[in-house]
């Protein structure tokens, strides 16, 4: 089935206001002519009912046509190149989320692409894009209150203090608070050294001291998860999890907001808790571990652990029980 990209003209002035995929172009363009009722949601229904009040109508234009399979691909890469001349009214990207493109996609974009050259405007536009040359300017400093440096934009920032510019991007949203010792506001912003305090408090509040505790009853704190997760290279994510008894253990080491030994000891239980197999004719196998048991019936560990939790029941009518 072919889909088409089709782009919305402004009657008075022919620049591109929107750029849009249908399946029915004639359809899509009735609908574009009629007067939006209603709260408006989209900037396009406003703008429409502005031009239809003096008697004018939005000049829709088909662009190109592809399959089904590609047209989520395409109107991303219209709307992106469109975005670069004008001022559009679309409020997402497009598309819906074609990650991976075929190679004759790619192939298409080649050929699309080949030879074609930006005009000195363009370019500019482009640059400001990709920099954010026209953003607020934004401030750093340390842990100390100390001022770091004054910045054009947070790539800008990024690449001075090799940091990553979107978690500078999440701190001055206030997702994040610090990174590697470094906080950031926008250049007008009030009362910032009040902001740090505030940040510097929940930081404090959010490094909780916990324990990473070995088979063999050693314990190593900490109070910093990176920090935990880069000294054992595992996910800092699995060690919290730990933490909040959603995980037993992380790294074959327990994990516990106190250096408590009796959940050591059950995590060595659990780990080498035995069990016994009961056949039908009455003899009886007694092993050591899960993975004994495994080795020596060659059935999965998760089985055996159905068998023994009574979730799945032997075909066979073996009886399986946790060795005491």
């Amino acid at each position: 089935m072919k889909n088409y990209i089709y782009i919305l003209k402004d009657p008075t002035n022919g620049e591109v206001v929107y750029v849009g995929k249908t399946k029915d172009p004639n359809k899509r363009n009735r609908d574009h002519r009629r007067r939006c009722k209603g709260k408006f949601r989209r900037l396009l229904d406003k703008w429409k009912n502005q031009i239809m009040d003096v008697g004018q109508y939005p000049i829709m234009e088909v662009i190109d046509e592809f399959d089904t399979s590609e047209i989520n691909f395409w109107e991303k890469f219209y709307i992106s190149e469109y975005k670069l001349k004008y001022n559009l009214l679309n409020m997402t990207e497009g598309g819906d989320g074609l990650q991976n493109p075929s190679e004759e996609v790619r192939r298409k974009i080649g050929e699309k692409s080949k030879g074609r050259v930006h005009d000195d405007d363009t370019k500019r536009k482009i640059s400001e894009k990709i920099y954010n040359q026209t953003g607020n300017r934004i401030v750093c400093y340390d842990k100390d209150k100390k001022i770091i440096g004054y910045f054009r934009n947070s790539r800008r920032a990024s690449e001075k203090l090799n940091v990553s510019f979107k978690n500078i991007s999440k701190i001055l949203n206030g997702d994040e608070y610090f990174i590697k010792g470094y906080t950031f506001f926008l250049e007008n912003e009030e009362n910032i050294l009040t902001k740090i305090e505030e940040r510097l408090s929940k930081t404090i509040e959010f490094q909780r001291e916990f324990y990473r505790i070995s088979k063999d009853g050693d314990i190593v704190k900490y109070n910093n998860l990176m920090k935990a997760s880069d000294d054992n290279k595992c996910s800092y994510k699995n060690i919290w999890l730990c933490l909040n008894g959603k995980r037993k253990t992380c790294n074959q080491f327990a994990w516990s907001y106190k250096p408590n030994f009796e959940y050591h000891f059950f995590y060595k239980k659990t780990r080498a808790k035995k069990c016994k197999l009961t056949k039908i004719d009455g003899y009886v196998i007694i092993f050591e571990s899960l993975e004994d048991a495994k080795n020596k019936t060659g059935i999965n560990k998760s089985t055996i652990c159905g068998y023994l939790k009574n979730k799945i029941k032997p075909q066979n009518g073996d009886i399986w029980q946790y060795y005491f």
